[in-house]
């Protein structure tokens, strides 16, 4: 990803993870894949996470 793609997907993971009550510790972005390290609830599944924030970011995107 380059441009204006990765700023756009930046912000719709920051934005979803601030609605969840997650804390990005550390993220960075590839060509065609993202890396992060998220701080949440025990509550939260990780894959519930991924999920959630997967299928918002790509519909909005």
């Amino acid at each position: 990803m380059s441009g204006p793609t990765t700023i756009r997907v930046k912000v719709l993971i920051r934005r979803g993870c601030e609605a969840r009550g997650i804390i990005i510790l550390q993220g960075s972005t590839g060509k065609d894949h993202i890396h992060l390290l998220l701080s949440y609830p025990p509550s939260l599944a990780p894959s519930k996470i991924l999920q959630y924030l997967k299928g918002r970011s790509s519909r909005l995107l």
